[in-house]
């Protein structure tokens, strides 16, 4: 307990983060004082718990297995904080300058939740209440979806009774069975009576002036989906820690959210607190006009449990006549779990990527399937109503969102060869799937060294793609798209050179230059030439397992250099003239 105890000081960052901007030093600003009643308050709170686990150990439930797997936050400290607790105002200078527009049109706030502590979940509420102008709060709606099976369930369901007895403005909605987020919100907002729907999780904690920032983009475009920035609440200690902009959301392939650098106009704009837009939005929390929601046909209900409903809604949006836009005066902190613990199942979280690409991606869809090849075999249930949606709304193509909306969207094509990439002297096919993501001594989640595996060994997952017109080859990956590159050595008379798998699209952080991923394909010779540095794909290592790039000038009965695409099922592929 005193490592929790610990954790509090070493937040002294969090107050520079605070005030460098409001510059002031001493206790009597407003910014301050809520800095320093949100640190006495959390204090107090560890006191308690450590107080009230060391007289019974018993009703700490700190190590409690089931608590961690269903919401992997420390439930005994979170039920320890009041519900109505003070936050850190985190908005940027600009924002706290701005005198707030009135809201145009009254607010429905929909908070869907399922396994959740009612402490998280009711402060949630609270904070709503705080926060927001009374006469612009038509309702909270608490949405269960389905009854949770879970041993504190009754616990919860009796704090949430009480709490709607006192707060005329809640109202619970009960779904007979666990659906998942998507169908659940949708039930929400077919419930509400509001002109403007706020969607949030059931772990979060709104921030001063969090609602006018949101509604002011929608007043000003009918058609525009409002993200606030999202701040961090810890699982581990609770404090409540601001977060930058650093990245906009885009997606991969892989239909996974990912994070792309702001351009410098951007930055500055998101700096004076303007809003900009950006393609995907990162979770579910957003503000949409009601009629605007109803016009899109809502979520596809399709989607089951969670994953991905953002990708899908984004999609949407802006390719049926809408808009996604970050709005920096918004500030909302989410309780980021400490482990990956209630990752759907396989066959839900695919089902729904499945359906989206079928849906949305057109014919940049076998990008998708190439990334998890599995999606081939899984059932995407009926498609009928979600494409007569589609048809009704005339939305635009993927290549349109690709040019207008994502024009820095990594895609890979045209293509020169598509297969697995074997060497001619035995050593298996190159890999990135196992040994290079296992063994990456550098520690950098973008850069990883090639690898080489049995080609019967993920032979679907390892198709690389030879790109005409970039000089690159391309593994299209679940989370990201990979291309091999080459890392010089420091010392210049080391005959290897390391070849690396790093992110080709500019994600934070890709770990790669251009002049790294540029390669020649010879084809008549079979090798792979990297263009800046002359050198050449070899086999090297343990039984050939790694690759590395040595020179070119080697007798041509070394096969270590040599090189074919084959198909998945070891045909070789047709032969093409050189680039």
């Amino acid at each position: 307990m005193a490592s929790a105890l610990k954790a509090i000081f070493r937040l002294a960052v969090l107050a520079e983060l605070i005030f460098q901007e409001a510059h002031v030093a001493g206790a009597a600003s407003p910014v301050r004082a809520l800095y320093d009643a949100h640190m006495a308050e959390l204090k107090g709170a560890h006191a308690r718990l450590e107080k009230e686990c060391t007289e019974d150990p018993q009703d700490c439930g700190e190590d409690h297995r089931e608590i961690w797997s269903k919401l992997a936050f420390r439930k005994a400290l979170s039920d320890r904080i009041p519900l109505a607790r003070t936050v850190p105002d985190t908005r940027p200078a600009s924002c706290r300058k701005e005198k707030p527009k009135p809201v145009s049109g009254k607010v429905s706030v929909i908070l869907v939740y399922h396994h959740e502590a009612a402490s998280t979940l009711l402060r949630t509420a609270q904070s709503i209440l705080d926060r927001t102008v009374p006469e612009t709060l038509e309702e909270i709606l608490l949405v269960r979806d389905g009854p949770p099976d879970m041993s504190w369930a009754a616990e919860l369901q009796s704090a949430v009774d009480a709490f709607v007895a006192q707060h005329p403005q809640v109202r619970q909605i009960f779904l007979p069975e666990h659906q998942g987020l998507a169908p659940a919100k949708v039930a929400g907002a077919k419930e509400a009576k509001g002109d403007l729907l706020v969607f949030l999780d059931s772990h979060c904690e709104v921030n001063q002036g969090w609602l006018e920032p949101l509604a002011e983009a929608v007043a000003a475009d009918p058609k525009a989906v409002a993200v606030p920035v999202i701040d961090g609440i810890s699982a581990t200690d609770f404090t409540y820690a601001p977060q930058g902009v650093a990245v906009r959301g885009v997606m991969t392939w892989g239909l996974y959210y990912a994070g792309e650098p702001f351009s410098p106009q951007e930055q500055k704009d998101l700096g004076k607190g303007k809003r900009v837009g950006m393609p995907i939005m990162p979770g579910g929390l957003f503000l949409i006009s009601r009629s605007f929601f109803e016009e899109l046909g809502y979520y596809d209900e399709g989607l089951r449990i969670w994953g991905a409903e953002n990708i899908e809604l984004s999609l949407k949006v802006w390719r049926c006549g809408g808009r996604v836009e970050l709005v920096p005066c918004s500030k909302i902190g989410h309780v980021f779990k400490a482990v990956e613990h209630r990752f759907p199942s396989g066959e839900s979280l695919h089902k729904n990527f499945k359906r989206i690409a079928e849906l949305w991606l057109d014919e940049y869809k076998e990008f998708y399937m190439d990334s998890f090849p599995m999606a081939r075999g899984i059932d995407s249930g009926d498609l009928t109503l979600a494409r007569q949606n589609r048809d009704r709304l005339k939305c635009e193509s993927m290549d349109w969102f690709i040019q207008k909306v994502y024009p820095s969207m990594f895609v890979p094509k045209p293509i020169r060869k598509k297969g697995l990439f074997k060497s001619q002297g035995g050593y298996g096919c190159l890999d990135m799937h196992m040994i290079a993501l296992a063994s990456n001594p550098r520690q950098n989640p973008h850069v990883s060294p090639a690898g080489l595996q049995p080609c019967a060994v993920w032979s679907d997952y390892n198709q690389w793609y030879l790109m005409k017109n970039t000089r690159r080859l391309v593994h299209i990956g679940i989370w990201t798209e990979e291309c091999l590159g080459v890392k010089e050595p420091r010392d210049a008379n080391q005959e290897n050179a390391e070849v690396v798998v790093c992110q080709c699209a500019k994600y934070a952080g890709s770990g790669c230059s251009e002049r790294e991923i540029e390669w020649k394909w010879i084809e008549k010779l079979g090798m792979l030439k990297h263009e800046s540095s002359g050198r050449c794909l070899t086999t090297t290592g343990m039984q050939g397992r790694l690759a590395a790039a040595l020179s070119c000038d080697r007798s041509p009965e070394e096969r270590r250099n040599k090189w074919a695409f084959e198909d998945r099922h070891g045909a070789p592929m047709a032969s093409h003239d050189e680039l």
